[in-house]
């Protein structure tokens, strides 16, 4: 549950555009990561409690930057880009300190339809058996990630399962007569 809320919120630091020219410092948006993260951190103080206190040293430093009147806009935008870049590291520390065997992901460098699509040809020719798919979808969207890095929802891969296009069958065929090139030199 940690590591879920902790990816959602840096998913949407991921998604928050740069400042333009012209931006001045505006505290709204580290304001909300701020209080998305300290609510994360409220419901396991007890194993992350240095990274609260890290949390509102950043804070304190934010409420400086407020007191200041005139920011100019190459500043701020360097203000901001530190800023931002704080939030990814101290969300990367926290998942490496709250990782376990549990929260472990493996990351295929395929994309959902690739993987969904080789995972079928495996059932299909009976190297994978299984009476349902949803263990092996709860697994996958456990531990298992994407080359983007991104986790993979269950809904997701139950829509996306019995839906192949054209192209994915071409790249996972040359996927699998690369490998069995490989097999040939190795």
């Amino acid at each position: 549950m940690l590591r879920d809320n902790l990816e959602q919120l840096l998913e949407e630091i991921g998604r928050l555009d740069p400042p333009a020219e012209s931006t001045t410092w505006d505290a709204s948006t580290f304001d909300r990561f701020n209080k998305r993260l300290m609510t994360i951190l409220d419901g396991a103080a007890d194993r992350l409690g240095g990274f609260r206190d890290r949390l509102e040293v950043r804070k304190g430093l934010q409420a400086l930057y407020n007191r200041v009147d005139d920011i100019e806009p190459a500043v701020a935008r360097e203000i901001w880009r530190e800023q931002y870049g704080f939030y990814p590291q101290l969300i990367d520390e926290i998942c490496r300190c709250m990782g376990d065997e549990q929260s472990s992901v493996v990351t295929f460098s395929l994309t959902v339809a690739e993987l969904l699509y080789l995972l079928r040809l495996l059932i299909d020719k009976g190297i994978v058996r299984t009476d349902a798919l949803r263990p092996i979808f709860e697994f996958f969207s456990d531990h298992v990630q994407t080359r983007q890095g991104r986790k993979l929802s269950f809904a997701s891969l139950q829509k996306k399962y019995s839906r192949v296009e054209p192209a994915t069958k071409q790249r996972v065929k040359r996927l699998l007569l690369d490998l069995a090139m490989h097999i040939d030199t190795t």
